[in-house]
């Protein structure tokens, strides 16, 4: 028998302890206690008592590469006494041979044995014959790291049972695979191509995934919560040798990580080979559907303007073929928000900044005889070696709240670097750029999570609250308003060994903030 998968559940009264944690940021500290003062009740005065209130509680299911069976274990002090709990909530069990005992369940029988201070339960007696002298030892560091978590060893999915659900998968793609409304024959071609290269890849996951873990655990003393999602790759697999690139990454714009950010994006690695092939056969069919878009656009005056469209797309192309075959990606982001004001900037690594710069002044001629065109000025500034180019686009006076937002005009701002291209709008974009591009500079060569995602709920809710009358908003902007620096949602990833761990993040600030607005909403209901 193979251990296919395992849960893990912390003790009871760790367990207590987040419930109280949890009950605190309602204003209900002493919610443990009202829960077992239910459970007193229900089991007439006996409470949980057989129950050892310690260790964790665990599953485990087996397979032998035709059926499973899964084990649970329970830490007990007394097994008669929990079994005298459960009486008294009709559940009545009847010992048996070897100490089993037989349990009626609803319509469900189910069998228990206690051994070495654990209650083992199985669906048949058989499974009973030869328990774990240790069960803790199956959920590993389950039980330390999480309060609820799952672990999918992905090898020990019987091959049968792996190949019937790729099977499945593959038959049901292409059952709905069909030609989209005016695809031609070549776009329908690549897509299929596309689409089975996708399965092949999912293949391969399967193939080479150790392990899937998802845990969540609330940190009361750092008055926290996190979830987690990791997998591990077979050591030597194409999947683990990828995973390993992202031990050491470092970005070029590390800088747009703000603190005083709404949301904020940092993300750098290699593209993997897969992906790289994928993304270069899209590139060639947007080439070739945006050829054929161009020569039918009746909006084009002239073949010159059709020739001039072409060769600018066909620029912007160019740069994301040679960018994507030069194995890394990298980008930075930032959007401001306050009552008054949005700001967004960007950051992204190119192969030749030059060619979005030569692509970009192909689409302003095209342009400059259009009598809304603003105008672009060109080289309006430089900053660190990125010149950076400027257009002004009137707000129309009827759109008062973007006005309020953007101001009168919209500042549009492209930077071009020779490896790099910038773009911002909104209120102080450029000066938003140009602190970020310091800041990057200042973290070059520094060593930086592979992904990472931080949203400031405050500032987006602050920002929500002057716009609507939602009472529940601004009841929650109005929580959120004392919790200035802890009042973020993340996402971070991260390596391991032989793989990578995703990592979402809620402040305290977050989690006391919907604690108050959760018991203002029970007050007035």
């Amino acid at each position: 028998m193979k251990n296919l998968a395992v849960v893990s559940i912390s003790g009871y009264d760790e367990l207590k302890g987040d419930l109280n944690f949890l009950g605190s940021l309602s204003g209900n500290p002493d919610a443990a206690a009202q829960i077992e003062a239910m459970i007193t009740l229900f089991t007439q005065g006996q409470g949980l008592a057989g129950l050892d209130k310690t260790k964790p509680i665990g599953s485990v299911v087996q397979t032998d590469g035709m059926q499973f069976q899964p084990l649970v274990f329970v830490p007990v002090t007394d097994l008669k006494r929990l079994l005298d709990v459960l009486a008294a909530l009709n559940v009545n069990a009847e010992e048996g041979d070897d100490g089993i005992f037989e349990v009626e369940a609803g319509p469900q029988t189910i069998f228990l044995k206690e051994q070495g201070g654990w209650a083992f339960i199985a669906q048949t007696p058989d499974v009973l014959a030869n328990l774990p002298a240790d069960p803790a030892q199956l959920l590993g560091d389950l039980a330390k790291e999480y309060d609820v978590a799952v672990r999918l060893n992905v090898q020990n999915i019987p091959e049968m049972y792996r190949q019937l659900a790729i099977g499945a998968m593959r038959q049901g793609v292409n059952d709905n695979l069909s030609r989209l409304p005016n695809e031609d024959d070549e776009a329908f071609e690549v897509r299929k191509q596309l689409v089975e290269a996708q399965i092949n890849r999912f293949v391969d996951l399967v193939e080479q995934t150790d392990n899937l873990t998802i845990g969540w655990s609330i940190d009361a003393p750092a008055e926290r919560t996190f979830f987690d999602f990791s997998i591990t790759a077979l050591p030597g697999t194409k999947l683990a040798k990828q995973a390993a690139q992202a031990v050491d990454t470092k970005s070029m714009f590390r800088g747009f990580m703000q603190p005083d950010g709404a949301v904020t994006l940092n993300a750098a690695g290699k593209w993997a080979e897969d992906d790289i092939v994928e993304v270069l056969a899209l590139i060639d069919s947007a080439r070739t559907q945006a050829i054929k878009a161009i020569d039918e656009d009746g909006d084009l005056p002239d073949d010159a303007s059709r020739e001039i469209v072409k060769s600018a797309v066909g620029d912007i192309l160019d740069v994301l073929t040679a960018t994507v075959k030069a194995g890394s990606f990298d980008v930075g982001a930032v959007v401001r928000l306050d009552p008054d004001s949005l700001t967004f900037a960007a950051g992204l690594l190119v192969a030749d900044g030059k060619g979005v710069e030569n692509a970009l002044k192909k689409f302003a001629s095209l342009a400059e005889n259009e009598p809304e065109f603003p105008g672009i000025k060109w080289d309006a500034d430089e900053h660190n070696g990125i010149r950076f180019h400027t257009a002004n686009v009137p707000v129309p006076v009827e759109e008062d709240d973007a006005r309020q937002l953007l101001g009168d005009e919209l500042e549009v701002v492209v930077g071009i670097g020779d490896k790099s291209v910038y773009l911002g709008f909104g209120k102080d974009s450029l000066s938003t750029l140009k602190d970020a591009i310091d800041k990057s500079k200042a973290a070059a060569g520094k060593q930086v999570p592979p992904m990472e995602l931080s949203i400031s709920l405050g500032k987006i809710m602050k920002f929500a609250s002057t716009r609507t009358d939602d009472e529940n908003a601004i009841a929650l902007s109005e929580a959120l308003a004392g919790a200035a620096g802890s009042d973020h949602i993340k996402v971070v990833g991260r390596a391991i060994p032989n793989g990578i761990s995703y990592r979402i993040e809620a402040e305290p600030g977050v989690l006391k903030a919907f604690g108050q607005a959760y018991s203002r909403a029970a007050e007035n209901a």
